[in-house]
C-alpha cells in the first residue's frame, strides 16, 4: 500500500521489492568468421553488439541492467593430424558512467572509477593458448596457458575480479 515499513511478526522492517521495468528493449548483432587459409591453419572469430532501454518510472528511457558490452573472441589456430593449438583473444567493451544502468550506478564498489570518479566498466582482453595433443586414439592430453599477459579484469556487473595468469593441463581418455 506505498508504506515504506511495515510491522512484520512485531518487528518494524523496511518494505523492499524488486521490480521490473514496465518496458524494455534489447537488440544485438551477432557476427561470425570462420576462415580456412590451409590444410593445417584457420581463423575463427566471434562479435556481439548488443544494446538495451528500458522505462524507467517516469517514463523515460534509460540504459537497461545486465545487457552486456560488446564481446568477443578471435583465434588463431593450427592443427595436423595429432596436434592441435589454439592461440587466441578474448575482449569485452567498456560501458562509461553515461551508459551504466542507474541500478548499476548505485553499485560503485563493483565497478572501477573514471577520471571523474564515477563507476564505469572498462574494456579488457585476455590473450590465452590452449594445445592439444592425440597421444594415442583413445587418450588426449590438453595444456593451455589462460590470461597470458595477466590482466586484472572484472567480467561486467559481476563485481569478482577474474583470475590471473592460469595453467590447465588435463588428460582425456574415451572409451
Amino acid at each position: 500500500n506505498g508504506e515504506e515499513e511495515i510491522l512484520y511478526n512485531g518487528e518494524l522492517s523496511n518494505v523492499q521489492a524488486i521490480q521490473n521495468a514496465s518496458n524494455a528493449y534489447v537488440y544485438g548483432f551477432e557476427f561470425g568468421l570462420e576462415a580456412f587459409l590451409s590444410d593445417n591453419f584457420s581463423i575463427l572469430s566471434n562479435l556481439t553488439l548488443t544494446e538495451g532501454m528500458e522505462e524507467d518510472e517516469n517514463g523515460n528511457d534509460t540504459p537497461a541492467r545486465h545487457v552486456p558490452p560488446t564481446f568477443g573472441d578471435f583465434h588463431l589456430i593450427w592443427r595436423n593430424q595429432r596436434l592441435k593449438t589454439d592461440l587466441f583473444l578474448n575482449y569485452n567493451g567498456q560501458i562509461s558512467f553515461n551508459d551504466l544502468a542507474i541500478s548499476e550506478i548505485n553499485k560503485s564498489y563493483i565497478y572501477a572509477k573514471d577520471a571523474d570518479g564515477n563507476p564505469y566498466s572498462p574494456s579488457w582482453y585476455t590473450l590465452n593458448l590452449r594445445s592439444q595433443y592425440q597421444i594415442a586414439n583413445p587418450l588426449k592430453i590438453t595444456f593451455a596457458i589462460e590470461n597470458i599477459t595477466n590482466q586484472r579484469y572484472r567480467p561486467y556487473s559481476s563485481g569478482i575480479a577474474a583470475t590471473g595468469i592460469n595453467f590447465v593441463l588435463g588428460l582425456s581418455f574415451r572409451f
